[in-house]
C-alpha cells in the first residue's frame, strides 16, 4: 500500500458494488413498473439533472477506459456496457484490471498503465 490505498481494498470495494448493484437491479426489475418509473423521472427536474450528472460521471470513467484500452473493439464494447449498466460495468472492468495485476504492481500501474 505505497499510495494510501491497497489493491485488496479495491477488490473488496468493487466486489461489494457489483453484488449490490446486481441485487438492487434484480429487485427493481422484479418489483417495479419500468414505464411508470421512466415517466415519473422525466416529470421530475431534479431526477433528470441527477441522471445527467450520473451519465457525465460514467463518461469521465469511460475516458479513462478509452485511454487504457488500445483495441477499438474493446473501447466500443466498454462504452456500450458502461452506458447500459453503469456501475455494474465499471465494477466488472475494475475487477478484471485488478485481477490481472502482478504482485509488484501498485495503484500507479493500475491508473497509468495501458493495455
Amino acid at each position: 500500500m505505497k499510495n494510501g490505498i491497497s489493491i485488496k481494498f479495491l477488490r473488496v470495494w468493487f466486489s461489494f458494488v457489483l453484488i449490490s448493484m446486481l441485487s438492487l437491479g434484480t429487485w427493481v426489475l422484479l418489483s417495479g413498473n419500468l414505464k411508470a418509473a421512466v415517466i415519473s423521472i422525466i416529470n421530475e427536474p431534479w431526477l433528470v439533472a441527477s441522471f445527467v450528472d450520473l451519465f457525465f460521471c460514467f463518461m469521465i470513467f469511460y475516458i479513462w477506459v478509452f485511454y487504457k484500452e488500445s483495441s477499438w473493439i474493446l473501447r466500443i464494447f466498454w462504452f456500450v456496457f458502461i452506458v447500459a449498466t453503469g456501475s455494474i460495468a465499471i465494477s466488472i472492468y475494475m475487477l478484471i484490471k485488478l485481477h490481472k495485476m502482478k504482485g509488484d504492481e501498485d495503484i500507479k500501474d493500475l491508473i497509468f498503465g495501458r493495455n
